[in-house]
């Protein structure tokens, strides 16, 4: 004669696996379209008023035709440094 013995089945909480798999859903779609997603342009973004804005962004510096030009040679320095001896007070906190 044999014995059986056999365990219940636990029935399966459904609610918990629909939760675990929303869950798994909302991280995996938030680290997508924080990290993995195309960002849009800049054009796009910006409001009309303000597409004069990106023209900015395209301007191409160049320094030898800023230090060349007429007008920076035209500057003069009215501020002289300071001369041998005259870097301050001996003591700053002495009233004049």
């Amino acid at each position: 004669m044999a014995i059986l013995i056999e365990e219940e089945k636990r029935p399966v909480n459904w609610l918990a696996v629909l939760i675990v798999i929303f869950i798994v859903a909302v991280l995996g779609f938030g680290t997508y379209y924080l990290f993995f997603a195309p960002t849009p342009a800049i054009e796009i973004i910006l409001p009309a008023n303000l597409q004069s804005a990106n023209k900015v962004n395209n301007i191409a510096a160049d320094s030898s035709t800023v230090l060349t030009s007429d007008a920076f040679k035209s500057l003069k320095n009215d501020i002289s440094g300071p001369g041998i001896g005259q870097t301050g007070k001996a003591n700053p906190f002495q009233p004049l």
